[in-house]
């Protein structure tokens, strides 16, 4: 049974720029659903008033008016008050009034953030946070292979069962229990390697053939199986296809939204905020979204095969435009 909601408006159900943002991106997310569907299939704008009343809790009226406002501005308002008395900073600072919070340099503690979700949400208990030691852009610096392992390790029982957990290639997502084969082994000490891990190899293969061999005797992928899951790797430069990137992309919005204070504890809970309002729908909105954009290298795929089959010769193939 659908339920419909009415309001009235009082000072008890403004509804303020949080709110506005969760409309907007459930409106974005609903729109990217309908963008494959027959015009039969699509929900008429009444439709989608509701559907989006419904899961925010906003009344439609308020739901219609935030839209209305996203369409002709690209962004919903926001309110500001100024003090016209104040002349100049040295007045502001003789009455001792401040003339605003000082933009962040960038440099700095960061916080550095590991979690998991599926059409379910983010999993319970999923989430780690930790402030980096150094000062520096980059988090890989201060993300490694034992720090992911035991995440890992602790979240995997919490995960459905043959769940699959898609990762991108990032070094610490390919921690080992065990020394493994690099470029630096010789070609003879890999081939004992994998004979040791079971596989026989062929006395042909290359060295590189043997590493890519050994690539599927990767530990936290054995770890996986062992417990029912599998681990799914995403090809090199391809993070549109890791739905959690969405989610981050919504999480790190909401924080630079809602950041006044630049103090890394305030962010710190303005992140646990975010997470907790990423739900279930937006997260099977983003799995929808990042379907569509393997359907696209799918469908780019079968042409090119389309187009070498039907002729000899050499063959470059261009794609152009934003996947995202």
């Amino acid at each position: 049974m659908e339920q419909a909601t009415e309001e009235i408006e009082t000072p008890e159900n403004f509804v303020g720029i949080q709110k506005k943002e969760i409309i907007v991106n459930f409106y974005k997310n609903l729109m990217l659903e309908q963008q494959n569907l027959e015009a039969s299939q699509k929900l008429k704008y009444k439709d989608l008033i509701k559907k989006i009343s419904i899961t925010s809790g906003v009344g439609q009226k308020t739901v219609e008016r935030t839209l209305a406002e996203y369409k002709a501005k690209g962004e919903t308002s926001t309110k500001s008050w100024v003090d016209t008395t104040i002349s100049s900073p040295r007045d502001a600072f003789l009455r001792r009034l401040t003339t605003g919070q000082k933009e962040p340099s960038g440099k700095g503690k960061r916080l550095i953030v590991l979690h998991i979700g599926s059409s379910d949400g983010f999993v319970p208990g999923g989430l780690l946070c930790f402030e980096s030691k150094k000062n520096t852009s980059d988090y890989h610096d201060e993300m490694n292979g034992d720090t992911f392992y035991d995440w890992f390790i602790k979240i995997l029982p919490s995960l459905k069962e043959n769940a699959v957990i898609v990762m991108d290639n990032a070094s610490y997502h390919s921690v080992k229990k065990n020394r493994f084969p690099t470029m630096a082994w010789n070609k003879q000490e890999i081939k004992d390697w994998l004979e040791n891990e079971g596989h026989i190899t062929q006395p042909e293969l290359l060295k590189s053939q043997l590493l890519e061999l050994a690539n599927q005797f990767k530990p936290l992928d054995e770890i996986a199986k062992e417990n029912n899951k599998i681990v799914l790797r995403l090809p090199p430069y391809h993070c549109e296809l890791n739905p959690i990137e969405l989610a981050w992309s919504w999480i790190k919005h909401y924080v630079r939204m809602y950041n006044t204070t630049f103090k890394l504890q305030d962010v710190h809970n303005l992140l646990k905020d975010a997470v907790e309002h990423v739900t279930s729908e937006m997260w099977t909105n983003f799995i929808g979204h990042v379907i569509k954009e393997e359907d696209k290298f799918l469908r780019v795929d079968h042409l090119s095969d389309e187009v070498f089959d039907a002729e000899t010769g050499e063959h470059t193939l261009t794609v152009t435009g934003d996947t995202t």
